[in-house]
């Protein structure tokens, strides 16, 4: 087992201070359990190869407003629910793709590049 983790510890693990000051040894853990993880109610997607193959499969869906009015009734009382849905990270299809069409130009490189005093505060 890579850096003594099972794949709950390595996965849980990503949440901690520890884990965010040095994910590494996590990702390699995840990494070595194999590309596509089943962990129950969801699949964590690890391969490149694999996550590619995903984000291209018109098949699979996002967790979306109809998903929470199936799933989890009363999701609407929850702000960060409300937040999370209401994002393009929750969105299939025609939706997706014109919400990150407009998203997409201000994170052009030409556009990064120009923030880039700003951020490195020069």
């Amino acid at each position: 087992m890579a850096a003594g983790f099972t794949v709950g510890q390595a996965l849980d693990g990503l949440f901690t201070a520890e884990g965010r000051a040095d994910p590494f040894p996590r990702y390699a853990r995840l990494a070595g359990a194999g590309p596509v993880l089943d962990l129950g109610r969801t699949t964590l997607v690890v391969g490149y190869e694999q996550c590619a193959a995903a984000l291209r499969d018109p098949g699979l869906r996002v967790r979306d407003v109809e998903w929470a009015d199936r799933e989890m009734p009363g999701w609407t009382a929850h702000d960060s629910t409300r937040a999370i849905l209401g994002s393009v990270l929750s969105l299939d299809g025609e939706r997706h793709a014109g919400l990150r069409a407009i998203l997409a130009k201000p994170f052009r490189p030409r556009q990064l590049g120009a923030l880039r005093p700003v951020v490195e505060g020069e």
